[in-house]
C-alpha cells in the first residue's frame, strides 16, 4: 500500500510540494517514496523541493533507487508528465499523472481523464475509494497506452528476435 511519487520537470512547482505533503499526511502509516528523475536530482531547485516535501513528514522517504526497484516497493504511483506514468501502469501499479501545471498545454495522458489528478484531495480520495471498493481502477481503459496481453515485454522483444521467452505471462 506504499506510494511512490516520481518527479522531475515540476520540482519547482509549489503545487507539487503541496500534493506530496497532503498525500503523506493522509496516509501517515505508509511510506511515501519520493524520487527525483536523475537529470534533475542535482539541481538546487530539486534539493529544495525534497527538503520542503520532507519537512516534519517522517513517512516521506527520498530515494535514488531505480524506477523498476520502486515498482516493487509501492502499490500506488504518481508522476508529473513522464513515461513513468505508463511504466508504473504496465508493471501493475495503480498509476496517476499529476496534472498540476497551468503552462503544460499538451499531454496525451489527458485523453484518459481518470488517469489525471489535479488536486491533492482527489489523489487521496482515489486511493481511499479504491481500498473501500467504491471506485475501480480500470486498467483496461489504458489499452492504447500499454500492452494488456499479460506478456512480459522483455519476452515480447525476445520472441521478436526469434528467442525463447524466459518468463511466464502475467495474469
Amino acid at each position: 500500500k506504499n506510494i511512490v511519487i516520481f518527479t522531475g520537470i515540476f520540482t519547482n512547482h509549489p503545487r507539487l510540494v503541496k500534493m506530496v505533503r497532503y498525500i503523506s499526511a493522509a496516509f501517515p502509516d505508509r511510506t511515501v517514496w519520493l524520487q527525483v528523475k536523475s537529470n534533475y536530482v542535482d539541481l538546487e531547485r530539486s534539493k529544495e523541493f525534497v527538503e520542503a516535501c520532507m519537512l516534519d513528514r517522517p513517512n516521506i522517504k527520498y530515494t535514488t533507487a531505480s524506477l523498476f526497484e520502486m515498482f516493487r516497493r509501492a502499490g500506488y504511483a504518481f508522476s508529473d508528465p513522464s513515461t513513468a506514468v505508463i511504466e508504473a501502469l504496465q508493471f501493475g501499479l495503480v498509476s496517476f499523472m499529476l496534472d498540476i501545471s497551468d503552462i503544460h498545454e499538451v499531454c496525451p495522458y489527458r485523453n484518459f481523464p481518470d488517469l489525471c489528478i489535479s488536486v491533492p484531495e482527489d489523489a487521496v480520495k482515489r486511493i481511499q475509494d479504491i481500498e473501500a471498493g467504491t471506485w475501480k481502477y480500470r486498467r483496461e481503459r489504458y489499452g492504447d497506452l500499454i500492452d494488456l496481453s499479460g506478456k512480459v515485454f522483455f519476452d515480447v522483444i525476445r520472441e521478436d528476435l526469434g528467442l525463447l521467452a524466459k518468463e511466464p505471462s502475467m495474469p
